[in-house]
């Protein structure tokens, strides 16, 4: 019994002490969702999500995790929602950060877009997109709405109005 409790043991420290690889979650982009990043995506997720089908794609919507991944009508993941800190950020930023801590950590985007209720920061070579709570952009203590992870077209973000 001894010697059980030991093997146990053992392979429990063993499993513990194997680092976790990090997503890389611009990595996941295009890619369809039976490619095996996708599905271990998904399994880290788990399975308590809501399947919602809408304009030509397919959205799951892991509540709980605060993450939603966006799907085109040829299931290749388009976008990755995040609005709560439930996993890791790229770029280490967090839900609960400002307009001025996003700022510090990764500088200012390419392009602001004020909409009526948010502002919006395009960070094109990092595929990523910020939305602040507020429309005020002179407010740096206005905090993150939402994050998302986006193929962004440089063109199309530079002539938005």
């Amino acid at each position: 019994m001894k010697n059980i409790v030991i093997v146990f043991i053992a392979l429990l420290m063993i499993n513990c002490s194997k680092e976790t690889k990090e997503i890389d979650y611009n990595n996941l982009l295009e890619k369809h969702i039976s490619d095996a990043e996708i599905q271990n995506l998904f399994e880290v997720l788990g399975d308590d999500y809501k399947y919602v089908e809408a304009y030509d794609m397919h959205f799951y919507n892991f509540e709980s995790k605060g993450v939603e991944l966006n799907f085109n009508d040829k299931d290749t993941l388009r976008i990755i929602y995040i609005k709560k800190d439930s996993i890791k950020i790229p770029f280490d930023l967090k839900i609960s950060h400002t307009l001025q801590q996003v700022e510090d950590k990764i500088g200012k985007p390419d392009r602001y877009v004020v909409r009526a209720s948010n502002l919006i920061g395009f960070y094109i070579d990092k595929d990523l997109v910020v939305r602040y709570k507020e429309s005020d952009s002179l407010k740096m203590e206005n905090p993150v709405k939402r994050i998302s992870i986006d193929k962004l077209d440089r063109k199309t973000i530079l002539d938005l109005k």
